[in-house]
């Protein structure tokens, strides 16, 4: 075991979050957003790191125990810039899943847009999970390929820490979304995938410029759709 690895398996005596995240097939990257100082934002696993910006960190307890603090999101300019180079060479279109745990810092009735995750090749191919400006207490989940935007728009107003997952898989056909371990509605894969995540935006709290506000933590990034039930025990912080 590594010593990163060590490090992030056991927090005060307690088996860590991150166990339950890597003993789930198909991980490639996890950034727990724990740092307390730096301007790093460090994937324990494949070492694909962001960048923060304008982040306030060690700023919130996290959803568990044994996952530390979270930065804190501004609502105007804080993100965390994502190395897309570097992720693009696991990523496939055909196939995936997006999980992050996010605390929204204002009401679900506003019309702001807060964008949680970006992975974009360009405003014409990207993945994402955000809540929108023209709709209120609602969380977007998008597969947009070649133009085709498959959209799923769950009704949510939850308060505090809250899980989100968006799944996709082109053979099946289907993308899916999930609330705190909940499946919501699904919609189709429709369209070709153009372009590479190396060209554009990856990134946590930004896409492009719809700003999250209040804290993000925990994200994950697999390399196929998880089952409901792998999803349901990703909703359990510890």
């Amino acid at each position: 075991m590594s010593k990163i690895w060590g490090q992030a398996l056991i927090r005060g005596g307690v088996i860590s979050y991150f166990q339950k995240v890597r003993n789930i097939a198909g991980l490639v990257s996890f950034w727990p957003m724990n740092e307390v100082s730096g301007t790093t934002a460090t994937d324990i696993v494949s070492g694909y790191s962001g960048t923060y910006g304008n982040c306030t960190l060690n700023a919130l307890a996290g959803p568990g125990a044994s996952m530390g603090n979270a930065p804190s999101f501004n609502g105007t300019n804080c993100v965390v810039l994502l190395p897309g180079p570097s992720i693009n060479a696991s990523f496939s279109p055909a196939a995936g899943t997006l999980s992050c745990w996010a605390y929204l810092n204002e009401s679900w009735g506003t019309n702001n847009a807060r964008s949680v995750v970006g992975f974009m090749a360009d405003n014409n191919n990207y993945i994402s999970i955000h809540k929108p400006s023209v709709v209120t207490n609602t969380m977007y989940f998008r597969y947009k390929a070649g133009g085709t935007d498959n959209l799923i728009a769950n009704a949510f107003t939850t308060v505090g820490w809250n899980h989100f997952v968006v799944t996709w898989n082109t053979t099946g056909g289907v993308t899916r979304s999930y609330m705190n371990g909940v499946a919501g509605a699904t919609t189709g894969t429709n369209g070709v995938w153009v372009g590479s995540l190396a060209t554009a935006i990856t990134n946590f709290g930004q896409n492009p410029a719809n700003s999250w506000i209040g804290w993000l933590q925990a994200a994950a990034f697999y390399n196929r759709a998880l089952t409901a039930s792998e999803i349901a025990s990703l909703a359990v912080a510890i």
